[in-house]
């Protein structure tokens, strides 16, 4: 009996977190991790298929070279941000450019500079990233905070009854 309380109190524990940074996923456009060199995000469009597909999460790592056919993440402006492939890598008066493409695009992208790279993709999660568009929804947000708010009073009411128990049995 005793596994099994365990067991239940670690499932909601890894529910809670498991909620929490799905939350980071899905509200943020991306989001780095205390300043290291690894970035998180959803990909929103199909510009990358079949590789990457809208809804899958990926994860890139930020280094200071990238070379032909690693897929990239870049900063095209402050509100927009791109994950395509390297084309080709050029340098010139010691600035280092790359040409990018999305791999379902017929053209190229404008040159990239090496300062707009996040990252190169390392980890791609699939459809992970459809949970954005369910939690910003009006009912998916509504859904969201119920299911959130069910796992957390379960939780304390869990942890509230082996209190009331103990303090039961100590007396």
């Amino acid at each position: 009996m005793n596994l099994i309380k365990n067991v239940v109190i670690i499932v909601m524990h890894i529910g809670i977190i498991a909620i929490l940074i799905m939350s980071i996923i899905a509200l943020s456009k991306e989001q780095s991790f205390l300043n290291s060199p690894f970035t998180l995000m959803a990909i929103e469009s199909d510009s990358m298929r079949p590789t990457l597909k809208a809804g899958d999460i990926i994860l890139t790592y930020r280094n200071s070279d990238y070379k032909e056919g690693d897929i990239v993440s870049y900063r095209l402006n402050a509100h927009k941000i791109l994950t395509h492939r390297v084309v080709s890598k050029t340098q010139s008066k010691g600035n280092i450019s790359y040409l990018t493409k999305g791999d379902a695009n017929n053209v190229y992208d404008k040159k990239v500079a090496a300062h707009q790279l996040l990252g190169r993709v390392i980890l791609v999660i699939p459809y992970i990233g459809f949970l954005k568009s369910v939690i910003l929804s009006r009912t998916g947000f509504i859904l969201y905070i119920c299911l959130l708010s069910v796992i957390i009073i379960a939780n304390m009411a869990y942890l509230a009854s082996g209190t009331a128990k103990a303090l039961q049995h100590n007396k």
